[in-house]
């Protein structure tokens, strides 16, 4: 039964990130997350209170589901330049994903009138920051890289990787880069940050 219960959740949570994308958060309605997933409003309610709240878990499932391959890459005993490279590409393609910056989008929105914005950077970018410190501070030890503060360095190194697309992305202004180039912008990411912090 808890499995089959679990199973339901996560088909909720896709139905309605379906719907999100799509409509956005202030048109999305319970009834039409119901109809995606083909179960009553009632069995609906009976997983999630609230819109706000089936939103929330549906920014942790997907935000989680997406930077998993990015951030497990990030081992303390692996070697700096092959785990950069690895985890700048992957989190450059997750964050550009459509469905993703839709979602964000979704958030920065809700931000200022709700808790939103604070539950999702504590359940997805603080956690995958936290990762970041730890393997650089490990690598600081060894010293691969300038002794600095970690969270600055971590901070410094996922907005090199961002820099070049996520804007004009979030904004409409461009199409999605193609893979090769998604990831020869990673890769100029971690030139210039092993330029600026390695001895």
């Amino acid at each position: 039964m808890r499995v089959k219960s679990e199973s339901r959740r996560l088909a909720i949570v896709d139905a309605a990130k379906q719907v999100f994308s799509e409509t956005g958060f202030e048109s999305a309605s319970m009834n039409e997350i119901a109809r995606r997933v083909g179960f009553s409003k009632a069995t609906v309610y009976n997983y999630f209170s609230s819109k706000e709240e089936i939103f929330l878990s549906v920014m942790e499932t997907f935000a989680r589901r997406q930077l998993a391959e990015a951030f497990n890459t990030l081992e303390a005993e692996s070697d700096l330049l092959p785990s950069l490279k690895s985890f700048s590409e992957s989190y450059l393609q997750s964050i550009t994903e459509p469905e993703m910056l839709a979602l964000e989008k979704i958030v920065a929105h809700e931000a200022h009138r709700s808790k939103i914005g604070k539950f999702f950077y504590e359940h997805g970018p603080r956690r995958g920051l936290a990762k970041l410190e730890n393997f650089l501070e490990q690598h600081m030890k060894k010293g691969n890289i300038y002794s600095v503060e970690p969270r600055v360095c971590a901070q410094h190194f996922l907005s090199l990787i961002v820099a070049e697309y996520y804007t004009p992305l979030f904004l409409n202004a461009i199409e999605r880069p193609d893979l090769d180039e998604l990831n020869a912008s990673a890769a100029r990411a971690v030139d210039v940050f092993l330029r600026a912090y390695c001895p």
